[in-house]
């Protein structure tokens, strides 16, 4: 059997709040109030029979189960209400806890987090298997009005006895831990840093990095940034797999208000140079009032053993972190981050918008082991507002052709007015250099050419809406990673943005 496990929190209703695991004193709860997950069958000749365990929070005690099949190539997406298209959830009202899903076929998962009535969101990928220590590099507590928390679930066959140690970057107390506890088979449970006044009480209280240990069994853990009206997910890293370089399939800089902020974790034990080297603009003509940046310069970051280094790609105050190049100029590309001295890093990538509330997080991709195909279980095209981009990086050392090959529409309800259902849409190609990264949009942008366009919005989207997944491969010898990005349209006090990274294969 294949498993996929996901250490996702779901809360279907508020009454769920009466079921929330606590630390010894604790008061926080999420702002997650639901959760939607979207599983691929990976195999293109058989379907997969599907088995998801649904296993509650606080009891530690799988607590409802259910069975589904896939077709081949295909996808199916579970969400906790009733839909044509969809596949309603068995969990019980008011569930919060962790999944696993055990299927005859390889397959891949993605689960898309919302709260305060779908106001606020990210997405993160599922895990194949855990490790016995993780790597968090970026853990904060009041940083200006954001707090994150740190999901953990036990995936192994035995009890797991969990720890968890911080370290401050720029901001909060070193030496600080939380009390142990243990987890059962398939149980999770959520810390919230803002509980722990020990990281640092301040304004930022805590900005910095965590590492989560297990005995007993392997876990895995996925950490939520929440505040200000936003949400930002993205997965921890196992111990031990962090490389001298990082490839980073998208960076912003002023795009409609939109730029990242760049953190790295040097778990080495020497002090390092990092160095931040973007890819050419993918913009080309000014937009907004704005003329295209040139290349960005490389810029480098110093950061001991066990420290985090900050870049953000918005001109600020001027001073660091903030970056001054990106002051009144666009740029959309990509980025790799290197040790100048062989120690292994950590990345994540924070997307924020200066103008409205949308903001997500994705990690950093490992270039040593990537591989020519990427697999994007949810990519969507006029799904009642959302539609996705799929940023592919190319990570080898030579020009490639990248292919997006998508799989069959998996919505069988009736479309938003104006729109039909898509078939299967067609393939699209392009060809990009090394350390570049190119944007298949699953939209089609007025005054753009029919087909792909350079930009990457696709005509054959303009008026139907599709529900699917899709395969990303390179041309021989090529390596690529890529990121998904599901962007809705909606209120500016919103945050529509969700991100996951695409699984290798």
């Amino acid at each position: 059997m294949n498993v996929r496990r996901l250490p996702f929190t779901l809360m279907m209703a508020l009454l769920a709040l009466a079921l929330m695991p606590f630390t010894a004193g604790a008061q926080t709860t999420s702002t997650v109030t639901t959760s939607g997950f979207q599983v691929q069958n990976l195999s293109q000749t058989q379907p997969a029979n599907i088995s998801i365990q649904y296993i509650d929070a606080a009891t530690q005690t799988q607590v409802a189960t259910q069975t589904a099949t896939i077709p081949a190539g295909g996808s199916l997406t579970f969400v906790p209400f009733s839909a044509a298209g969809y596949v309603q959830m068995s969990a019980p009202p008011g569930f919060r806890g962790s999944v696993t899903i055990l299927s005859d076929q390889p397959i891949v998962a993605v689960t898309n987090v919302l709260g305060s009535n779908a106001a606020l969101g990210d997405s993160y990928g599922g895990f194949t298997g855990g490790a016995s220590s993780l790597n968090l590099p970026l853990i904060v507590r009041n940083n200006f009005g954001i707090d994150t928390s740190i999901t953990i679930q036990n995936v192994g066959t035995a009890q797991a006895t969990v720890t968890i140690s911080y370290t401050p970057g720029f901001a909060g107390n070193p030496g600080v831990t939380e009390p142990s506890f243990t987890l059962q088979p398939g149980a999770s449970r959520t810390i919230y840093q803002k509980d722990n006044t020990a990281l640092g009480t301040g304004t930022p209280g805590f900005v910095g990095s965590a590492t989560v240990t297990a005995t007993g069994s392997p876990v895995v853990a996925t950490v939520l940034q929440e505040g200000n009206g936003q949400l930002m997910a993205y997965n921890a890293f196992p111990a031990g797999t962090g490389s001298s370089t990082v490839a980073l399939p998208l960076v912003l800089g002023n795009n409609f208000g939109a730029f990242t902020g760049i953190q790295v974790l040097n778990t080495g034990t020497q002090a390092t140079t990092a160095d931040i080297t973007f890819s050419p603009n993918t913009v080309t003509a000014p937009v907004g009032g704005l003329t295209p940046c040139a290349t960005p310069p490389t810029r480098q970051l110093t950061i001991n053993p066990n420290q985090t280094g900050t870049l953000i790609q918005a001109a600020g105050g001027g001073s660091s972190p903030f970056d001054p190049f990106f002051n009144g100029c666009i740029y959309i590309g990509g980025a790799t981050v290197t040790s100048n001295n062989g120690q292994p890093l950590f990345v994540t990538v924070n997307q924020v918008n200066s103008t409205s509330k949308d903001a997500s997080t994705y990690a950093g991709f490992n270039p040593t082991t990537a591989t020519d195909k990427v697999l994007a279980p949810l990519v969507v095209a006029n799904n009642f507002g959302t539609f996705s981009g799929v940023q592919v990086q190319n990570v080898g050392s030579s020009a490639t052709t990248v292919t997006i090959t998508y799989g069959p529409n998996t919505y069988s309800g009736t479309p938003p007015s104006g729109f039909t259902l898509c078939g299967t849409p067609t393939a699209r190609s392009t060809t990009v250099q090394p350390g570049a990264s190119f944007t298949f949009l699953q939209t089609y942008i007025a005054g753009q050419p029919s087909g792909l366009s350079p930009i990457g919005s696709d005509s054959q989207f303009q008026s139907c809406m599709y529900v699917g997944s899709a395969t990303i491969t390179a041309s021989s010898g090529g390596k690529i990673a890529a990121i998904v990005n599901q962007v809705s349209v909606g209120p500016t006090s919103n945050d529509k943005l969700y991100t996951y990274g695409a699984f290798a294969q």
